[in-house]
């Protein structure tokens, strides 16, 4: 267990600070689609492209 959380803390910290320089192409992505962008839907849609792109950056990094 005490294995567990600092893996999450670890990774946790690491979307963090990816996030900062992921949040201004996760704008222009919705910006250049054409999405509609409220608080309701921006948390969850963030969420989800920040478990894409940690899945991406992860594969890159197992090679």
């Amino acid at each position: 267990v005490f294995t567990i959380a600092i893996c999450a803390v670890w990774g946790l910290s690491n979307i963090l600070s990816l996030s900062l320089f992921i949040m201004p192409i996760f704008v222009a992505v919705f910006y250049i689609f054409n999405i509609d962008i409220s608080l309701k839907n921006l948390y969850g849609s963030y969420f989800i492209f920040l478990i894409i792109i940690n899945g991406l950056s992860w594969s890159v990094n197992q090679r």
